[in-house]
C-alpha cells in the first residue's frame, strides 16, 4: 500500500542518519581524543593536530597506490592505513620529543598556536604544490554495500566503525590499566606535581603526542576512502577537534565520545534538513556556545 511504502521509506532514512551519524561520531572522537589527550597532558593547544588527519589521509592515499599498483587491494588499503597511522605518530612524536616540550617551557602558548597554526598553512600549501586541488580517489579497503535495518550501508563504513570501538577499548584500557596511562592522568592533574614523584615530563608529554598523532592519522585514513581529499581538510578537522574539548572536556575518553556523537548527530540533521554547508557550521557553534558559557576559576 502507499502508505506502507511511505512508512518503510521513513524506517530506511531513518536508519541512514543512524549510520551516518555513527560513522562521522567514530572519526570524531579519533581526531578529537588525540588532540584531547595532548591537550590535557602538555597544557597547549596543538592546532596543528587538523593537519595530521590530513597527511593520514594523504599518506594513505600514497602508500596504497605504491602497495597496489593502484589496484585497492584490501591488503593494499589496510597496510596503508595503518603505516600511514604509524608514520604521522611517529613524526610527531619525534617532533614534540625534540622541539615541542622546549616551546612549552620557553615560548607562550600564544606563540606556540601561532606557529602551529602557520605549520598548518605550510603543510597544505605543500600538499597543494604536489597533489593539487583535485580530489584523489581512495579505494576503500572492502567494496559493496550490505543492507541493514531496511538500508543501505557500504561495508567500509561498517569496518570505521568496528575499528573506532576497538580504539575506545584500547585507549580505555590504555588510560585506566597501565603505568603509562597513570602517567597521563598525573600530568593531565599537575606538571609539577608528576615531575616530583619521577615521572618523565617530556618523555610523556612526547607519547601522548605520539599516540595522539596516530589516533589522528587513523582517522585519516579510514575516512579517506569515504571523503574528497584537499588541501584544506585540516580546517574542518581542526574545528572539531576544538568543539569536542570544549563540549567533552580535557582527559576523558567518555566525554570525547559523547561530544563527538552529539556533534555528529546534529551535523547528520543538518546535512538531511538544510544542506552539507550548514553541516559545517555545527563545530563552530558548539565552540562558540561553550565558550559563552564557561567561565574560568577566579
Amino acid at each position: 500500500m502507499p502508505g506502507d511504502a511511505g512508512l518503510e521509506g521513513l524506517r530506511e532514512l531513518d536508519v541512514e542518519m543512524l549510520l551516518l551519524a555513527l560513522v562521522r561520531a567514530i572519526a570524531l572522537f579519533l581526531v578529537g581524543a588525540g588532540f584531547a589527550l595532548v591537550y590535557g597532558t602538555g597544557r597547549v593547544l596543538n592546532l596543528c593536530h587538523g593537519s595530521l588527519y590530513m597527511l593520514g589521509a594523504y599518506l594513505t592515499y600514497v602508500l596504497q597506490s605504491a602497495l597496489n599498483e593502484g589496484r585497492g587491494g584490501a591488503w593494499a588499503i589496510s597496510l596503508a592505513i595503518v603505516m600511514s597511522s604509524v608514520m604521522v605518530g611517529g613524526s610527531t612524536w619525534l617532533l614534540f620529543r625534540l622541539l615541542a616540550f622546549r616551546s612549552l617551557q620557553e615560548f607562550s602558548p600564544h606563540r606556540i598556536m601561532a606557529l602551529s597554526m602557520g605549520a598548518n598553512l605550510v603543510l597544505a600549501e605543500l600538499i597543494q604544490i604536489w597533489f593539487g586541488h583535485g580530489g584523489h580517489p581512495v579505494p576503500p579497503i572492502i567494496s559493496g554495500k550490505t543492507a541493514w535495518g531496511g538500508a543501505s550501508v557500504s561495508i567500509h563504513s561498517l569496518i570505521v566503525v568496528m575499528v573506532g570501538i576497538l580504539c575506545f577499548a584500547v585507549l580505555g584500557w590504555i588510560m585506566n590499566r597501565t603505568p603509562l596511562g597513570l602517567r597521563f592522568r598525573a600530568l593531565g592533574d599537575d606538571h609539577r606535581g608528576a615531575a616530583l614523584v619521577g615521572i618523565d615530563v617530556p618523555g610523556t608529554v612526547a607519547l601522548a603526542g605520539g599516540l595522539g598523532g596516530a589516533l589522528a592519522g587513523l582517522a585519516g585514513g579510514l575516512m579517506a576512502p569515504l571523503r574528497v581529499l584537499s588541501p584544506t581538510m585540516w580546517i574542518g578537522a581542526l574545528i572539531e577537534s576544538l568543539a569536542i574539548v570544549t563540549l567533552g572536556g580535557v582527559g576523558s575518553l567518555k566525554g570525547a565520545l559523547l561530544a563527538a556523537s552529539v556533534i555528529a548527530a546534529l551535523e547528520v540533521g543538518a546535512l538531511f534538513l538544510w544542506s552539507a554547508e550548514a553541516s559545517h557550521v555545527i563545530g563552530l557553534l558548539v565552540i562558540f556556545i561553550g565558550l559563552m558559557f564557561h567561565r574560568t576559576s577566579p
